[in-house]
């Protein structure tokens, strides 16, 4: 589980009942999300979608200033 406040994730593994949005999908396709061609095409994505994609635009931001810097 991901849990986002106040601009900072933290992680956490357990299953989430009350989570406010789901994002599943096999590893590769989490590779892919935050590729250069940022296609998530293969995650699959319930509850609130836009809480979803707004997390998935930041890690996704995240990953890029990294990969910049390695």
């Amino acid at each position: 589980m991901l849990h986002v406040e106040d601009s900072s994730v933290t992680y956490e593994e357990r299953s989430a009942p009350e989570a406010d949005a789901r994002i599943e999908g096999p590893e590769r396709a989490w590779v892919e999300a935050f590729g250069l061609d940022a296609s998530r095409t293969e995650l699959e994505v319930s509850g609130d979608t836009a809480v979803a994609e707004r997390l998935l635009d930041f890690l996704a931001a995240i990953a890029v200033r990294a990969a910049a810097v390695a």
